[in-house]
């Protein structure tokens, strides 16, 4: 977490909606560990809306692009 309580999120959230519909991905190695990191992600950012999902293209879409070059590939992700 950043000290802005922005969490961003890898192999256990690797979707939005994994995260925001607590269902955890297909193969896993401990269902009560995959709700337990769900539970945790959400405790450490500062609301729903600061969890990025960091496989998850829709992010792109869900945060402003960055202008410039890097604009449709970057998001600017920001509270």
């Amino acid at each position: 977490m950043s000290s802005t309580g922005i969490f961003a999120s890898s192999g256990r959230g690797a979707r939005q909606e994994n995260i925001e519909d607590d269902r955890p991905v297909p193969i896993l190695h401990s269902m009560t560990g995959m709700y337990g990191a769900f539970d945790r992600i959400n405790e450490l950012a500062d609301g729903p809306h600061l969890v990025v999902a960091g496989h998850d293209p829709e992010v792109l879409t869900r945060f402003p692009p960055l202008t410039g070059p890097l604009s449709g590939r970057v998001a600017v992700i920001a509270p």
